[in-house]
């Protein structure tokens, strides 16, 4: 009996051991440079948020575009948006979900919902500033993405709260299918900056 549970004990340790034996760190994905940190990634906001207009967002929309191919590759990414939220959704309930992920890098995309439901930009930049504020006490960076609607409360709601921003307004997001997608995630890409 002895035997047997020795024979164990190697065999587990001889696994680990295979386990903890690769690369330490691998070439992170889409052949780009890896900025040398785990980034944990929490994505708030909006249908814009998850990918949307694209038929696959989950594959091709820009949160995931950004993970593949601009992000360490110990990159762990987990996106809280939904369809149909509003800024008060993401107050209410994405931010109550956020802290147990202790997350080092919050991206923030909302309005377009805002704006179908004619949400009072002061209410909307208040429901930001508070988002923001909280996530920042939490130690993490936001970077906001600001295009239409609400574009100029979220670029100096971003500058008066020590957010970053990635300016999207150029871009046709409704209509510009993959591509669009690409160029969202470059820009959030660019905001980001070097990982602290």
């Amino acid at each position: 009996m002895r035997r047997t549970g020795a024979v164990g004990v190697v065999v587990a340790i001889a696994l680990l051991a295979v386990a903890c034996s690769g690369p330490k760190d691998p070439a992170p994905p889409g052949g780009t440079t890896d900025r040398g940190h785990a980034v944990r990634l929490v994505v708030l906001g909006d249908q814009r948020a998850v990918g949307d207009p694209v038929p696959d967002p989950l594959h091709d929309g820009w949160p995931q575009v950004l993970f593949r191919t601009k992000l360490p590759s110990r990159t762990v990414y987990v996106d809280l948006a939904g369809d149909h939220e509003t800024m008060a959704d993401v107050r209410s309930g994405q931010l109550s979900r956020l802290a147990p992920l202790d997350p080092t890098l919050v991206i923030v995309w909302v309005g377009s919902e805002d704006e179908q439901r004619g949400t009072d930009e002061t209410a909307f930049t208040d429901d930001l500033a508070a988002v923001v504020d909280a996530v920042r006490a939490g130690g993490a960076q936001v970077v906001l993405i600001a295009g239409a609607p609400f574009h100029d409360a979220i670029s100096r709601i971003g500058a008066e709260h020590g957010a970053k921003v990635a300016d999207v307004s150029g871009i046709d997001v409704e209509g510009g299918g993959q591509q669009a997608q690409q160029q969202v995630a470059d820009q959030v890409d660019k905001a980001i900056g070097p990982l602290s």
